[in-house]
């Protein structure tokens, strides 16, 4: 099995906040285990070799049992780099060739090993898959939280996507706004095009909302009891709802990029 190698910009950097631990794996068997999170100076930060976990992280992680996570061939030679997401960037609407549906990308302005902002850019169906396939959980119960691994081929790295929890036991609230903005980024890229060219993203937020009769929540409505704009009721949705509704957009997409447009 191919070894997976950490990148040799900071080969001394240590681990001090642990926010995951995965036990990567192919085909042939078990892999490597990444241990991710922060280091002292509260940069993102990756590593595979136990002793760069200082002695705060190795107490963290200290009967953790690492999250499988299966891997293709080609995936166990990507190099890790842990990332902090800071927002969601304008999004690349790409031109549809024809009758084919070509893939929007999203734009992560994240924060790097060494503290810069990168823009990192993922394909919609890349990016909806990896939410869906490529969750980490840390912790459990109300201290339950969320990081994604995102494989990218073209970069070969796999792109490790902290979401700070700003103090709480919890980074659930940060990760809910980054799906949230996943979903209203493709949503408003889907609204602007023709009918004929659009992938039905907007048709399934506003049955998602309807699913869970948000129109009767809040007062900051249109004076019919409704909350007046869909981004606004959108962030009723707990967790759960909000990934059925990425799968939702998967499906969709996938079934789009395969039928082409609509007559």
């Amino acid at each position: 099995m191919a070894n997976i190698e950490i990148e040799t910009r900071q080969p001394n950097r240590q681990l001090n906040y642990v926010f995951g631990l995965v036990q990567v794996a192919g085909r042939g068997g078990r892999g490597q285990i990444l241990h991710f999170g922060w280091d002292e100076a509260g940069y993102p930060t990756v590593v595979t070799n136990r002793r760069l976990l200082t002695s705060n992280a190795g107490e963290m992680e200290r009967g953790v049992d690492p999250q499988p996570l299966t891997l293709t061939t080609e995936e166990l030679s990507f190099t890790p780099v842990a990332f902090d997401f800071t927002e969601m960037s304008r999004p690349i609407d790409n031109r549809d060739n024809g009758n084919q549906f070509s893939e929007d990308v999203l734009s992560l302005a994240c924060v790097n090993t060494s503290g810069e902002i990168e823009i990192i850019e993922v394909e919609e169906l890349d990016l909806l898959k990896a939410i869906l396939e490529k969750q980490i959980n840390w912790g459990s119960g109300e201290s339950e939280s969320y990081s994604l691994i995102i494989p990218q081929s073209e970069s070969q790295r796999l792109s490790i996507i902290l979401f700070d929890p700003a103090g709480n036991p919890s980074n659930e609230l940060a990760y809910r706004s980054f799906l949230l903005k996943v979903i209203n980024a493709l949503s408003e890229i889907d609204e602007k095009q023709n009918v004929a060219d659009q992938k039905g993203y907007s048709d399934l937020v506003t049955n998602a909302i309807a699913d869970a009769e948000l129109n009767k929540i809040g007062d900051s409505a249109d004076g019919r009891g409704k909350i007046a704009n869909p981004s606004d009721r959108i962030a009723y949705l707990n967790l759960v709802q909000l990934r059925y509704l990425i799968q939702r957009f998967y499906d969709e997409a996938s079934e789009s990029f395969a039928n082409g447009r609509r007559e």
